[in-house]
């Protein structure tokens, strides 16, 4: 998960344990600097869309049940994963 300001400047990214879910970890990372979320669907919960909705923060996370082709492709290859 990466937080970005609105002119695009990272300002937070976190990575959790394996024994962990991630979408548990948003909450921590965000701070009053964030604009734009982007994150993998492991962040894609009804608690990290509400609490980006009541934050006015925009939500770039690819969502759970929907091919999102080039995106996870990309995410896959920047993790070092490939199929």
């Amino acid at each position: 998960m990466s937080v970005y300001t609105a002119n695009g400047m990272v300002v937070a990214s976190a990575v959790s344990a394996g024994n962990e879910h991630d979408g548990m970890v948003m909450a921590l990372v965000l701070d009053g600097r964030a604009a734009v979320v982007v994150a993998d669907k492991a962040f894609d919960i009804p608690r990290n869309q509400r609490l980006l909705r009541e934050k006015e923060i925009d939500n770039r996370i690819l969502r759970r049940g929907v091919d999102n082709g080039k995106l996870n492709r990309v995410a896959m290859w920047l993790s070092g994963r490939t199929r």
